[in-house]
């Protein structure tokens, strides 16, 4: 009801995988124009023709456990300074002030690398506009390893909704 309703727009990523998707390499939607990536439901219409002419039947979204069910993606661009290569995960917070949201980066060890940037999908369950604050926090991965920070030179959060 969320989708036909229009009250949670649930953003729907052209892609060729759910792995490739989930990866954060189907965030680009520019031939979409200014209409932006489609959108799941009732409005899904807009977005046929030029799915058609692309040969793009393939689309896909995550969503929330229990309403609402839309999520909130960015795509995560981040830049490091370490001298040695690092592989984890990453705890992304973001707060507005008065509400936070945090979502753990957990499908995959993400990898940096020196002056290299990394790009992936954050999806969060509520919208926290407009973020004010945002805290990483680095982690390895499981058993016994030396504690490793990692040195970011630049971040970049790139919201990905539409704008409906």
């Amino acid at each position: 009801m969320d989708s036909v309703n229009r009250s949670c727009p649930i953003t729907a990523y052209p892609c060729e995988s759910y792995t490739d998707f989930l990866d954060g390499k189907c965030m680009n939607c520019s031939m979409f124009r200014s209409s932006g990536c489609p959108v799941f439901g009732y409005d899904s219409i807009h977005w046929r023709r030029t799915l058609v002419q692309l040969g793009q039947t393939r689309t896909y979204f995550q969503t929330n456990n229990a309403a609402p069910f839309c999520q909130f993606g960015y795509k995560v661009d981040i830049l490091t300074w370490n001298q040695k290569t690092q592989w984890g995960y990453l705890t992304i917070k973001l707060s507005n002030g008065e509400e936070e949201t945090q979502v753990r980066v957990t499908r995959k060890s993400l990898k940096f690398e020196r002056y290299v940037e990394s790009s992936f999908l954050a999806q969060f369950k509520i919208d926290v506009q407009p973020v004010k604050e945002i805290s990483l926090k680095f982690c390895r991965g499981g058993g016994i390893q030396p504690r490793m920070k990692l040195r970011i030179l630049s971040i970049r959060l790139s919201p990905l909704q539409n704008n409906l």
